[in-house]
C-alpha cells in the first residue's frame, strides 16, 4: 500500500495519514504529523495595449506567458486602468486579477487609449417669403455622449432678397453636466443648410381714373401697391410722355421690382 494525504489540490497545507499501508507480518504504528504543501505556481502576465472611442465602455485584455494556467484554470477579477474618461492614453494595470493558486511575479503594464468620438451637427433648412420675419436658424446633433449638452452658434450668409444662403456653424462647444467643456472629446462634422428667400406673391390692382383737363400732367396710380411699378401711356395708339390733354389713355403698368 501507500501513505494518503487530505483531499484537496488547491494551495494549502495537506495532512498526510497511513493511507492503506499495511504488512501481514507486522502490526503498523503511524506516528509523527507530517504534511503535503502546495505552493503557488508563478505565472506572468502580459496587458494588452487597445482602444476606445469616447463615451464607450472599457474592454481591457491580457495574456498569460510562458507556461500560463493550467487547464481549465481562470483568473478571477479584473485588470483596471488609470482614472479618466476624456481622450487620451491611460496606464493599464493588474487590478484586482488574481488566483488563489497562482502567484504573480511579473506583470508587464500597456497603454489603453480613448480617441475622439463622432459628433454630427445638422444644420436644418429654412424657407422664408420675402418681406416676412425672419425665421430662428436651428439645428440637431446626433452622437453626444453622457447626457452632454451641445451649444451652437449658428449664421446664415446673405441679405433680406430672394435667393439661397449658406447657414454655417459660427462656433461649437459642448459642456458635461457639471458645465466643463468637453469639446476637445469628439470629431465634430457639421452639415450645413440652405436659407431660402422665396418671392413674395402680390395682387396689383390698378383701376380707371378720370380727371378734367388742367393743363398739367396726371399720372396713374395703383390702389394697393406703391412703388416698383413703371406705366406707358398711349392715346390713339400712340405713346406718349406725358398726359395732359383731353382724351382717353390706354394704361400698361410694368413691374420693374424685386
Amino acid at each position: 500500500g501507500k501513505f494518503a494525504r487530505v483531499l484537496g489540490e488547491n494551495v494549502g497545507v495537506y495532512d498526510i495519514n497511513i493511507g492503506d499501508l499495511s504488512s501481514t507480518n507486522y502490526k503498523l504504528n503511524f506516528v509523527g504529523n507530517s504534511t503535503l504543501t502546495i505552493t503557488k505556481r508563478p505565472i506572468i502576465i502580459q496587458a494588452l495595449g487597445g482602444f476606445k472611442r469616447y463615451g464607450t465602455s472599457d474592454k481591457l485584455d491580457y495574456v498569460v506567458v510562458g507556461e500560463g494556467l493550467l487547464i481549465s484554470d481562470t483568473l478571477v477579477g479584473s485588470l483596471q486602468r488609470e482614472q479618466g474618461e476624456n481622450v487620451g492614453s491611460y496606464q493599464i494595470n493588474l487590478g484586482t486579477l488574481h488566483n488563489d493558486n497562482y502567484e504573480i511575479i511579473r506583470f508587464y503594464e500597456a497603454r489603453y487609449e480613448i480617441i475622439e468620438a463622432r459628433l454630427d451637427v445638422t444644420i436644418d433648412d429654412l424657407q422664408q417669403v420675402y418681406g416676412q420675419q425672419e425665421k430662428s436658424l436651428t439645428y440637431t446633433c446626433n452622437g453626444l455622449m453622457f447626457g452632454e449638452n451641445i451649444e451652437v452658434k449658428l449664421y446664415r450668409n446673405g441679405d433680406e432678397n430672394v435667393g439661397e444662403y449658406s447657414i454655417i456653424a459660427k462656433a461649437i462647444k459642448v459642456y458635461d453636466s457639471n458645465n466643463n467643456e468637453t469639446t476637445d472629446n469628439y470629431i465634430i462634422k457639421v452639415h450645413e443648410g440652405i436659407y431660402s428667400i422665396t418671392k413674395a406673391k402680390v395682387n396689383i390692382n390698378i383701376t380707371p381714373k378720370t380727371y378734367i383737363y388742367s393743363g398739367k400732367p396726371y399720372f396713374m396710380t395703383c390702389d394697393n401697391f406703391d412703388g416698383q411699378l413703371e406705366y406707358i401711356y398711349t392715346l390713339r395708339g400712340n405713346e406718349v410722355k406725358d398726359v395732359v390733354d383731353c382724351g382717353v389713355y390706354k394704361v400698361v403698368a410694368i413691374f420693374k421690382g424685386n
